[in-house]
């Protein structure tokens, strides 16, 4: 029986140690996780019984995972992330029957799925984030090859359009949201590029120091977190966007690939993954920048 300990009552004051967070309930890989109203909720992924439909919800203030209802289509690398209130989940695969266009949309309060109009491409592994109130989705794998298409969800509408292309064809790439403009890097191909959306055209910034696949990143203290990747030993990566550079920290202490990670109360929190080994992780690790510190 798993035993889930209290999150420990810590302040953001300096000289704090991180929080430390029970495991996720399954371990898991090509999951994605959001915030939403202090809950950190994680959809979707891989695990040893194959891709999965779980939606699992953490109270960081009770320390506590509940089951959140299960998503109407199980699927690994889907797109993840939170709007209005509401988490969407978009695309991936789903074992052999291929890739997915389907777009679903959970209703915490309700704890209720809805269906959304599905992308105008089957896709998988792709870059996705929340930009200005709408949705966008760049890049992917389709099965057959990468894709440099990008699309632009209007929730108002519950639709689609297509958004600018993306200057080379791509998967297995991370996506941030850095004073309200898109970031794109890492992924199969050319794995430290680093894009920025502006307006309707892509930007090539500084690279990455290390080049990557599978990363996971967000948005900590006003500057770009990337982590992990299908390398060992990667160390942790802020992008600062007032000198276009990359810096390197402090590394985590397991090299993990294909894992989730979102920004909480100014620390990085990864969940999950694979490892080097193959093997699905269940690990909830926290990184603080104040400290330089992995917990």
């Amino acid at each position: 029986m798993r035993v889930v300990l209290p999150l420990l009552a810590l302040t953001l004051a300096s000289g704090c140690e991180a929080p430390t967070f029970p495991a996720l309930p399954v371990p898991r890989a090509a999951h994605g996780a959001a915030v939403i109203d202090g809950l950190i909720l994680v959809a979707g992924g891989a695990s040893e019984e194959g891709n999965t439909a779980r939606l699992d919800i953490l109270d960081p203030a009770k320390g506590e995972w509940r089951k959140g209802r299960d998503l109407p289509t199980p699927r690994a690398f889907p797109g993840v992330v939170a709007l209005e209130g509401a988490l969407f989940v978009l695309g991936g695969m789903r074992g052999r029957e291929g890739h997915l266009a389907t777009v679903e949309r959970y209703d915490p309060k309700r704890d209720l799925w809805e269906p959304r109009t599905p992308l105008g491409l089957a896709r998988s592994r792709f870059a996705c984030a929340t930009v200005s109130g709408s949705i966008v989705v760049a890049g992917g794998y389709l099965g057959d090859g990468d894709t440099d298409t990008v699309e632009v969800y209007d929730p108002g509408k519950d639709a689609w359009r297509p958004g600018p292309p993306l200057p080379l064809k791509i998967h297995g790439l991370a996506a941030a949201v850095l004073l309200g403009k898109l970031h794109l890097f890492g992924g199969f191909g050319d794995g430290a590029i680093h894009l920025r959306l502006d307006g309707d055209c892509w930007t090539r910034l500084r690279p990455m120091g290390t080049a990557r696949i599978f990363l996971a990143a967000d948005v900590v203290g006003g500057k770009i977190l990337a982590a992990g990747g299908r390398v060992q030993d990667a160390p942790l990566e802020a992008y600062d966007p007032a000198k276009d550079a990359w810096a390197p920290l402090r590394g985590m202490q397991r090299s993990v690939n294909r894992f989730a990670a979102v920004a909480f109360e100014g620390r990085f929190v990864a969940l999950g993954g694979e490892g080097i080994d193959g093997r699905f992780v269940d690990a909830v690790v926290v990184y603080d920048p104040a400290t330089d510190r992995w917990r």
